[in-house]
């Protein structure tokens, strides 16, 4: 079975030095910004009022409006809330860090979002 775009981005930076961490930290971000800007269009905010309230730059918002409405709430805070327990579960050792983000990677992928 050929590897998913996402799981060779994944493999391509691990190849080019990035550490395990701080690529997992950079999808938490990814998803907890996903999160706030679902809440904000939610309650109608447009995307400069994302900008504003976030504190990022008109570009990002803007593209971080149109990747929400991908995902439902509820989808958001799964993957969020398994974003956690990887975290965890590679900081208390139950798994090495590259594993566990092959192991996030797939998932993410064969669930679609």
């Amino acid at each position: 079975m050929p590897e998913s775009g996402l799981a060779q981005t994944l493999r391509r930076l691990l190849d080019t030095g990035e550490h395990p961490l701080g690529l997992l930290a950079m999808i938490a971000r990814q998803f907890r910004l996903l999160i706030q800007v679902k809440e904000l269009k939610a309650e109608g905010a447009t995307p400069p009022d994302v900008a504003k309230r976030l504190g990022i730059h008109p570009f990002p918002a803007r593209k971080l409006t149109n990747q929400a409405t991908h995902f439902t709430a509820a989808q958001l805070e799964a993957v969020y809330r398994h974003l956690l327990d990887t975290d965890v579960a590679i900081k208390s050792g139950e798994i090495e860090a590259e594993v566990a983000l092959d192991l996030l990677v797939a998932g993410l992928a064969t669930t679609g979002t």
